[in-house]
């Protein structure tokens, strides 16, 4: 299945639409910068009003598709972004309340990581004592 959008796409709704099938995982999308010793684009800042389209992120027309498959690797899924639209992007997972960024398991596909996410948020059983480890 793929991600389709173009240039007048919020990015609220291109999360939206990855949060249908992965409802565990979000897109970070990040601003584009320079990096001055290696001479070439990194990702800059997060960016945090979601309601900017496309087009005010890349100053572009664009006309674009990116798989999210569930058997696509987190790492290449966001290798696409970069390569396909132009747009650096971070898969995050979702631990209780807070998003932890997939660096650790980029090697992971997006059903995987999701699963997880899945599994990390669900409650306690009654009977189930919490973990907890004395320090040393």
């Amino acid at each position: 299945m793929n991600l389709i959008f173009n240039e007048d796409s919020k990015l609220e709704d291109i999360n939206k639409a990855f949060q249908q099938h992965f409802p565990f995982l979000k897109i970070q999308f990040y601003e584009d910068k320079i990096d001055q010793l290696a001479h070439k684009e990194v990702p800059g800042d997060p960016i945090k009003d979601y309601s900017k389209t496309i087009h005010d992120v890349l100053h572009a027309r664009i006309n674009c598709s990116i798989s999210m498959n569930g058997h696509t690797k987190v790492k290449n899924f966001e290798k696409n972004w970069i390569e396909d639209a132009g747009i650096w992007v971070q898969v995050f997972r979702k631990s209780g309340k807070i998003w932890l960024q997939t660096t650790v398991t980029d090697e992971m596909t997006l059903s995987e990581i999701n699963h997880l996410g899945e599994e990390m948020n669900m409650p306690m059983g009654k009977d189930e004592l919490p973990d907890i480890h004395e320090q040393e």
